[in-house]
């Protein structure tokens, strides 16, 4: 079964065992996030259209440097037909676990958005078409028919 969430001008659908927290800070930053009943989560922030995706991203992979060592990272880009997304592919140790993570962002409308899944990376593989369903769910949202496997 799913859950449906309707907000920050996305309509997207998840897993209806996922908890869901809606979350506004004081620089005007909305954000959802999605936690699986393990340890994974999904992420999905809106800013201003002037934020830079590029940038939001760094600034996010630096935040997590601030708080793990030896973080590992690949290139992730994927264009779409009307806006390009950047990103990065993360591997890092928490305690003794190795966590997954993939750090995403793009402007679409007046808003940048900035995508962030995370789960320990035997879960995050397992969990790979979740999460994919989740990118197909917000990006068909936003106009666009994808399939999964087109998906990073």
């Amino acid at each position: 079964m799913t859950g449906r969430h309707r907000g920050l001008d996305i309509d997207f659908q998840f897993p209806e065992n996922w908890k869901v927290t809606e979350e506004t800070n004081s620089q005007g930053v909305d954000a959802v996030s999605l936690e699986s009943p393990q340890s994974a989560f999904l992420m999905l922030s809106r800013y201003a259209k002037d934020q830079e995706p590029e940038l939001l991203v760094q600034q996010t992979i630096q935040a997590m440097q601030r708080e793990y060592d030896d973080i590992e990272d690949e290139e992730l880009t994927w264009d779409l037909i009307e806006t390009d997304v950047v990103g990065r592919e993360l591997q890092f140790y928490c305690l003794d676990l190795l966590v997954a993570s993939r750090v995403m962002a793009f402007r679409w409308g007046p808003f940048t958005y900035l995508i962030q899944q995370q789960a320990e990376d035997r879960e995050f593989e397992h969990l790979k078409p979740v999460f994919q369903a989740i990118m197909v769910s917000i990006f068909r949202s936003l106009g666009y028919e994808l399939k999964p496997e087109e998906l990073p």
